[in-house]
């Protein structure tokens, strides 16, 4: 009697044992399903033999897609690191398989044929042995960083600007040393040159006088396009919009160039008496004059300067044509930031602080118009900026 309650005992605890065995087996799988990272079990033959709700939501697709898919299946696209196409034998189950040991926090990138860009996750793949040591399954665990990722290069990229504006800043400095100093050293050397002239009861010579006034015409430029920029990076400059006469405003800009360089051929291509423009007048000539005077210091002196303006219904274009030696194309797409001038055999004989094509930009920016440039080497180059006419005929 004791023998028979002995083994019904026993009969019963081995099935209490087995009950608790599967439920626990039930809770894992639910333990499974409510984690946050991705898990997938591959069997012996590679083939999926179990994934969690997070594999599906991250790799796009259900349980039962997921179900019986093999490492082989073209379907699979991974990226590297670098987002270049990984090779099936680098893909992490087909490495474990080949290696027989684990693979920790490789990057991954999955393609996904419903999604533009590719998700991110950082995977892990354990391989399990059966009592033979034959490898039986790889669990693999994989964990979304797509969010993380694209912080970190916002970072980075965040970094470089900053690095960058720290150099540029460092550049400009160093250049707007260099152009100050040379005016300032030329004007105190003519000044010394006046003053032992004077100590010795000679006049001052027109030339030198002459030579003084342009070191402190130049001075006074560089001065002024440091003003220009401080105050348009910082927002402080307001424009005093009007009617004005654009081809008005066109000849007023030829007639200065005219004084400054006489020898000049100017062809202005005129073919309106009157466009009015609602514009600043004192900014826009600063363009304008701007645009002659790089087109008068990179044009050989027996060619033309050709200006023309195409009158458009809600827009006007001015275009400045030269006969330089051209701009390639990585410099133009440079050109309209701050520090940088063309590249010539003219190079040598320019100077300054490589602002005003920059200047020119903003205060085109600020009228609501677009600026640019158009070149070929050995052709020359045509500058252009337009403005709405919006306003104008009111």
């Amino acid at each position: 009697m004791q023998t028979e309650q002995l083994i019904v005992r026993s009969n019963q605890s081995g099935l209490a044992l087995q009950e608790s065995q599967w439920w626990t087996k039930a809770q894992f799988r639910d333990l499974l399903d409510s984690l946050h990272p991705g898990v997938v079990v591959h069997g012996a033959n590679t083939q999926i033999v179990y994934s969690n709700r997070a594999a599906s939501m991250i790799l796009g697709l259900t349980k039962d897609q997921l179900l019986g898919k093999a490492t082989s299946d073209p379907r699979w696209h991974f990226l590297r690191d670098d987002g270049v196409f990984m090779p099936i034998e680098e893909y992490p189950v087909s490495k474990v398989f080949a290696s027989r040991a684990p693979i920790q926090n490789l990057v991954i990138g999955i393609i996904r044929p419903d999604l533009e860009q590719p998700i991110w996750a950082i995977c892990n793949a354990h391989p399990e042995f059966d009592e033979k040591n034959r490898l039986s399954q790889v669990v693999v665990s994989f964990t979304d960083i797509t969010a993380e990722r694209k912080l970190k290069q916002e970072l980075d990229t965040a970094r470089d600007v900053a690095e960058k504006a720290v150099l540029t800043k460092t550049h400009f400095l160093d250049v707007a040393a260099h152009e100050l100093r040379t005016p300032i050293t030329a004007f105190s050397l003519l000044l010394q040159i006046s003053k032992k002239n004077l100590a010795r009861g000679l006049p001052i010579e027109m030339s030198t006088l002459s030579r003084l006034q342009g070191q402190a015409d130049r001075l006074a430029l560089l001065v002024v396009e440091l003003l220009d920029v401080s105050r348009l990076e910082r927002g402080m400059v307001q424009l005093k919009l009007e009617p004005v006469d654009l081809i008005h405003l066109l000849n007023n800009c030829l007639q200065e160039l005219e004084l400054r360089a006489p020898s000049r051929k100017i062809l202005f291509l005129q073919q309106h008496d009157q466009i009015m423009v609602m514009m600043d007048q004192l900014r826009i000539f600063q363009v304008i004059s701007n645009f002659l005077d790089n087109a008068n210091k990179y044009t050989p002196v027996d060619r033309a300067i050709e200006i023309k303006v195409d009158d458009q219904p809600t827009k006007v274009r001015i275009m400045v044509k030269d006969s330089g030696p051209g701009i390639t194309k990585k410099l133009q797409e440079e050109l309209f930031n701050p520090l940088t001038r063309g590249a010539s055999e003219h190079e040598e004989r320019t100077s300054g602080l490589g602002l005003g094509l920059y200047i020119a930009r903003k205060i085109i920016e600020l009228h609501g118009g677009a600026i640019g440039v158009e070149s070929k080497l050995g052709e020359g180059s045509t500058f252009f900026f337009e403005i709405p006419k919006k306003g104008a005929q009111e």
